[in-house]
Protein backbone atom coordinates (compact mmCIF):
# COMPACT_ATOMS: atom_id res chain seq x y z
CA UNK A 1 0.00 0.00 0.00
CA UNK A 2 1.23 3.52 -0.71
CA UNK A 3 2.04 5.85 2.15
CA UNK A 4 -0.71 8.45 2.64
CA UNK A 5 0.23 12.12 2.93
CA UNK A 6 -1.71 14.97 4.47
CA UNK A 7 -1.84 18.61 3.51
CA UNK A 8 -3.36 21.53 5.36
CA UNK A 9 -5.89 23.82 3.73
CA UNK A 10 -5.16 27.47 3.03
CA UNK A 11 -6.17 28.52 6.54
CA UNK A 12 -4.72 25.39 8.13
CA UNK A 13 -8.11 24.17 9.32
CA UNK A 14 -8.75 21.51 6.70
CA UNK A 15 -6.65 18.39 6.26
CA UNK A 16 -6.80 16.27 3.14
CA UNK A 17 -5.53 12.70 3.04
CA UNK A 18 -4.13 11.68 -0.33
CA UNK A 19 -2.03 8.92 -1.80
CA UNK A 20 -0.82 7.95 -5.24
CA UNK A 21 -2.85 5.07 -6.71
CA UNK A 22 -1.02 1.81 -7.24
CA UNK A 23 -1.68 -0.14 -10.40
CA UNK A 24 -2.98 -3.57 -9.42
CA UNK A 25 -3.51 -6.70 -11.48
CA UNK A 26 -7.10 -7.87 -11.72
CA UNK A 27 -6.23 -10.81 -9.45
CA UNK A 28 -4.79 -8.46 -6.78
CA UNK A 29 -7.78 -6.12 -6.97
CA UNK A 30 -10.28 -8.97 -6.85
CA UNK A 31 -8.56 -10.42 -3.79
CA UNK A 32 -9.00 -7.03 -2.08
CA UNK A 33 -12.64 -6.78 -3.23
CA UNK A 34 -13.36 -10.20 -1.70
CA UNK A 35 -11.64 -9.38 1.60
CA UNK A 36 -13.22 -8.11 4.81
CA UNK A 37 -10.87 -5.09 4.87
CA UNK A 38 -12.91 -1.98 4.05
CA UNK A 39 -9.80 0.16 3.52
CA UNK A 40 -8.26 -2.42 1.17
CA UNK A 41 -11.47 -2.67 -0.85
CA UNK A 42 -11.82 1.11 -1.17
CA UNK A 43 -8.14 1.60 -2.02
CA UNK A 44 -8.18 -1.15 -4.64
CA UNK A 45 -11.37 0.16 -6.23
CA UNK A 46 -10.09 3.74 -6.40
CA UNK A 47 -6.76 2.55 -7.81
CA UNK A 48 -8.53 0.48 -10.45
CA UNK A 49 -10.75 3.40 -11.43
CA UNK A 50 -7.69 5.61 -11.91
CA UNK A 51 -5.31 3.12 -13.56
CA UNK A 52 -7.17 0.22 -15.19
CA UNK A 53 -8.17 0.40 -18.84
CA UNK A 54 -10.74 -2.43 -18.71
CA UNK A 55 -13.87 -0.38 -18.05
CA UNK A 56 -16.22 -3.35 -18.43
CA UNK A 57 -14.39 -5.24 -15.67
CA UNK A 58 -14.32 -2.13 -13.46
CA UNK A 59 -18.00 -1.34 -13.97
CA UNK A 60 -18.94 -4.93 -13.07
CA UNK A 61 -17.09 -4.60 -9.76
CA UNK A 62 -18.52 -1.14 -9.04
CA UNK A 63 -22.05 -2.47 -9.46
CA UNK A 64 -21.26 -5.54 -7.36
CA UNK A 65 -19.69 -3.50 -4.56
CA UNK A 66 -22.53 -0.96 -4.60
CA UNK A 67 -24.46 -3.47 -2.48
CA UNK A 68 -21.67 -3.99 0.07
CA UNK A 69 -22.51 -3.91 3.79
CA UNK A 70 -20.00 -1.13 4.53
CA UNK A 71 -21.02 2.44 3.67
CA UNK A 72 -17.51 3.57 2.56
CA UNK A 73 -17.41 0.75 0.01
CA UNK A 74 -20.82 1.72 -1.37
CA UNK A 75 -19.72 5.37 -1.52
CA UNK A 76 -16.48 4.69 -3.41
CA UNK A 77 -18.22 2.32 -5.81
CA UNK A 78 -20.72 5.07 -6.69
CA UNK A 79 -17.88 7.58 -7.09
CA UNK A 80 -15.93 5.23 -9.37
CA UNK A 81 -18.89 4.61 -11.68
Amino acid sequence: MPTPSTTAGIDGSCRVLSEEPTSLSHAQAEAAFRSDDTYAICSALAAAALTDWDRTWLEKWCVCLAGHDELPVRQISATCI
